[in-house]
């Protein structure tokens, strides 16, 4: 069976080769293609830097003046439209860098320099040499560059490359403040490979022979003698934005130890020290699984957060007994939260963020104290049942509890997110009611699950306390700003407003005579703007 790692791997070597061709050391080192490499590949080369714009410029890029090609009207009505085209002209690029921080008895740089060269001539499988081809010549060479020769070598003229040069950037790292960003000594290097090649093309000769003068599927590898110092994140110096201070706290862990200029820059760290940084095109992150699993000490009753239980439920202080443990697991995770090895200021952030889990934990509490509340409960069990019946109908892999597979069943933060709204959807008066939550979590996690569960109760409540016709009406709003995540969403909300439409027939007397429904509103695309316009006259 095939790995799915191994899979990933391939779809992404198909797609660097699709875009900018073969890498260093590829079997495809001297491929032959039919057309120029310019429109064969979209990215990874670099054009002389003298050259004039017409050179320069992509042959395939829109050209300035498109209006005779966009529908006046639609731009008109749509003004909001997201997909409303921009034209620009689109140049490549004359060069490529990465900067780096490498100590102050650093002596050498190794800077590994490979390049693909296409030179255009006749076919020779082709008897009657019709066939024009491009063949490329693979190149690699390795310069030393010494930091301290910044005054004397300004650049390196790249051997056996026709004017490929290495321009080397020195300088000293500034304090900010009086305060000494990294150790002493620490000199920031940039290293740029520049295409300085003449381009002299005859009156007769075809302007793609501008090709032989580009270098293609650029590559760059830096190797240091000593090692390289991690950056210094000087974004938001003395930031006071709560965002930018809790996300340096976050990831204080990870380190930047190369910046790319047009172009990304990947370091591979060798145990606790990075002496290699290289450039790519296509850059890509390994991104770890996250899984909704609840702590150790997270000990609830058997069956606590199953969606059956819960709907079927006619004790409240039993579910309340039973939700207890959420509450009292989060409150001795924040206490075992410590600030030790922080600076003053991350220590600070990480104090405000616990004193705000706290006060979530209050909120939680009183939402587990609010299923006291007859009507409340009520609707609570409503919901739980509504619920299950959509994941049944949604994925086959629920089954009926008892029998053999899957149960529909609550994550500990789901439930805790409808929990802790819960008095703030009770009381409209509540403090709460100005607070914004946002429900954070990877792709998959549950979040649909949760909100809509809030919005079920919310829904359920209202029929409860408006009886007839006055429960109705627009009770829940919903906003997406991409075409497919709307109907993702739309296709999983209408599935809960089916199961919630089941229950009050089973119980009208409860919820009342009118149906629960749900509405689309898509924009100009598949909607009217006006009334009476050409494409919608009135009757």
């Amino acid at each position: 069976m095939t790995d799915a790692g191994d899979v990933r791997d391939t779809l992404v070597e198909a797609l660097d080769i699709d875009l900018v061709g073969p890498r260093p050391g590829s079997p495809l080192a001297r491929e032959r293609l039919g057309r120029p490499p310019s429109r064969w590949y979209l990215t990874g080369f670099i054009v002389p830097a003298g050259t004039s714009f017409e050179q320069r410029m992509d042959d395939d890029a829109a050209p300035d003046d498109l209006d005779g090609g966009i529908d006046t009207d639609a731009q008109s009505a749509g003004d909001g439209d997201e997909e409303k085209q921009t034209p620009t002209r689109r140049f490549f690029p004359s060069s490529v860098g990465l900067s780096v921080l490498v100590p102050g008895d650093t002596e050498f740089l190794y800077v590994t320099v490979c390049w693909g060269d296409y030179e255009r001539t006749e076919d020779p499988d082709d008897p009657q040499k019709k066939r024009v081809i491009w063949v490329r010549t693979p190149h690699r060479e390795i310069l030393s560059v010494r930091p301290t020769d910044h005054e004397v070598h300004p650049f390196y003229p790249v051997p056996n490359s026709h004017g490929l040069e290495l321009p080397v950037v020195d300088r000293e790292v500034p304090s900010i403040d009086g305060k000494a960003l990294v150790e002493p000594g620490t000199r920031a290097l940039s290293v740029f490979l520049v295409n300085r090649r003449a381009v002299a093309l005859g009156p007769d000769e075809p302007g793609e022979r501008r090709d032989e003068s580009y270098a293609f599927q650029v590559h760059l590898q830096i190797d240091c003698d000593t090692r390289f110092i991690e950056r210094p994140d000087v974004h938001g110096h003395e930031r006071q934005d709560a965002d930018e201070r809790t996300a340096d706290l976050q990831y204080r862990d990870l380190h930047e130890y190369a910046v790319g200029h047009g172009i990304s820059p990947v370091a591979t760290p060798d145990r606790s020290e990075c002496t290699r940084v290289e450039t790519t095109w296509i850059p890509s992150a390994f991104v770890h699984r996250v899984e909704a699993v609840g702590p150790a000490e997270l000990t609830l009753a058997e069956n606590a957060l199953h969606l059956d239980r819960l709907g079927e439920a006619t004790d409240p202080a039993a579910v309340q007994t039973s939700l207890a443990p959420l509450v009292v697991a989060w409150r001795k995770f924040i206490d075992a939260t410590t600030t030790s090895g922080l600076s003053l200021e991350r220590a600070e952030v990480a104090r405000g963020l616990c004193d705000d889990a706290r006060r979530a934990s209050e909120r939680l509490e009183r939402g587990i104290a609010a299923l006291g509340d007859p009507t409340v409960f009520e609707c609570f069990t409503a919901m739980n049942r509504a619920i299950a019946v959509a994941m049944r109908q949604r994925d086959a892999a629920y089954v009926e509890a008892g029998a053999a597979g899957r149960v529909p069943t609550w994550r500990p933060f789901q439930l805790a997110f409808v929990l802790l709204n819960l008095v703030s959807m009770v009381d409209p008066t509540h403090a709460d009611r100005r607070r914004v939550d946002l429900l954070y979590f990877p792709t998959g996690g549950g979040k649909t699950e949760a909100y809509l569960g809030l919005a079920a109760f919310s829904l359920f409540l209202r029929r409860r306390r408006h009886p007839g016709r006055a429960g109705g009406g627009v009770g829940v709003l919903m906003r997406y700003t991409l075409r497919l995540l709307t109907l993702d969403q739309l296709e999983r909300a209408t599935t809960i407003i089916c199961a919630m439409e089941l229950e009050r027939r089973l119980h009208p007397e409860t919820w009342g005579p009118w149906p629960f429904e749900i509405g689309l509103w898509v924009g100009q695309a598949a909607t009217p703007n006006r009334i009476g316009d050409p494409k919608n006259p009135s009757p």
